[in-house]
């Protein structure tokens, strides 16, 4: 009887010792950087990929060191179906906490589109292509589609230049070229002021009339 106290109590003894030491095994990965590097690496997470498949690229990467550690990390804090598509800028410096936020979080890498004035709508398809946001094709294609013209009172028809504002904008990587023409459009209607409104309308213009003539004045 008293071998086999001491058996239960040697038993006890040592798992109390191997989870104590597990937990800070545990509490030593999470406290400490994720990788062995700082250097800013961008990784491209596609649409359904799931969150052990991009663990596994990190680590084939060298990016992190314990990708079954970040594995149990993600199962653990249960987001695991919370993962957002797009690049992201990740440093092996990072927390492993902070890289799975990181990777949740959405905040993906931008990249920037600038549209100077003066550019006809062929200009402008041709830059959204060049910005990697689609054909100049599928661009006009977009332009042409009913429910953005529909969305500023515009007649069948009628084209989009002059209500693409002439700005830099930032997107993520494969943002659809419909997408990239509402902002520039959206962009338009906050530069559209009531001022120029009630301008327009002492002018008795309507907007589109107002756009036109603009559009005339620049190519001129």
């Amino acid at each position: 009887m008293r071998r086999w106290t001491l058996s239960a109590l040697t038993v006890a003894i040592l798992t109390l010792v191997g989870a104590a030491a597990l937990g800070t095994y545990w509490v030593e990965y999470r406290t400490h950087p994720a990788g062995p590097t700082d250097v800013v690496t961008i990784v491209d997470v596609l649409a359904g990929m799931g969150f052990y498949a991009v663990a596994d690229e990190l680590g084939r990467r060298r990016i992190i060191n314990r990708r079954e550690l970040l594995k149990v990390l993600v199962r653990l804090r249960g987001v695991g179906s919370e993962l957002k598509a797009g690049e992201y800028e990740l440093r092996g410096s990072m927390l492993p906490d902070a890289l799975v936020s990181h990777l949740t979080s959405g905040q993906v890498v931008l990249h920037p589109l600038t549209i100077p004035e003066g550019l006809n709508l062929r200009e402008i398809a041709a830059r959204i292509e060049a910005a990697g946001f689609g054909s100049a094709q599928a661009v006009l294609d977009a332009a042409r589609a009913p429910a953005l013209r529909e969305s500023l009172g515009l007649r069948d028809g009628a084209s989009l230049e002059g209500y693409l504002y002439p700005e830099t904008y930032s997107f993520p990587k494969g943002t659809k070229p419909a997408l990239v023409l509402r902002s520039m459009v959206d962009a338009f209607k906050a530069a559209y002021t009531p001022d120029f409104e009630a301008r327009a309308n002492e002018l008795e213009m309507t907007r589109h009339e107002v756009v036109t003539l603009a559009s005339i004045i620049e190519k001129e």
